[in-house]
């Protein structure tokens, strides 16, 4: 019997939210933590996580940033680009990767491919893996089986259903996502 499942909410924050209420955010006391977007592909930083990183960080919420892969571009490029842009302190989560379109030439080989090198390559510097960050519409409207996708990129059997929050964030973003996950 599997335990049961414990929802955590938080929510997903970029440029496109604008100018954001930290406090009426933090005031919300079933919003625990933030994820924030850092940087896309190989040059690109998101004009306000800095202002974001810091004001999660005050407001005490659990944070962590992310960065929005793009298949057809350098996976190792997008992962030190990433690393030069942001440096998680003790009690960050750990540093996520943005999964959620593909580039129209990508197999799901090749996109696992890329994932794992970014994957390994931010593991490397930081001495502790990083997270998968996508959603089920990414499975069902996208290119690839969520359940393939992720047992594929968490080195699980084929068909076995990923689990562990190092493997998969499955929610919703926005101030009423929730991030789903096995009580530990």
């Amino acid at each position: 019997m599997d335990p049961p499942v414990e929802r955590v909410k938080g929510c997903d924050v970029s440029h496109w939210n604008g100018v954001i209420d930290w406090a009426t955010l933090r005031s919300r006391t079933d919003l625990k933590f933030v994820f924030i977007k850092a940087t896309q592909g190989t040059t690109y930083v998101d004009p306000k996580f800095r202002e974001n990183w810091g004001a999660a960080k005050k407001h005490g919420l659990f944070r962590g940033a992310y960065h929005f892969f793009q298949s057809d571009t350098d996976p190792q490029l997008q992962a030190e680009h990433f690393l030069s842009v942001v440096s998680p302190q003790q009690g960050d989560f750990s540093p996520t990767l943005d999964v959620e379109i593909a580039g129209s030439t990508t197999t799901v080989e090749e996109l696992t491919r890329g994932v794992r090198v970014w994957v390994q390559t931010v593991q490397g510097a930081i001495g502790r893996p990083p997270m998968i960050y996508t959603n089920k519409t990414f499975g069902i409207n996208g290119f690839y089986p969520i359940k393939t996708f992720n047992a594929a990129l968490c080195g699980l059997p084929s068909g076995s259903a990923a689990t562990s929050l190092d493997c998969l964030l499955d929610g919703t973003s926005g101030p009423s996502g929730n991030i789903r996950t096995r009580a530990p």
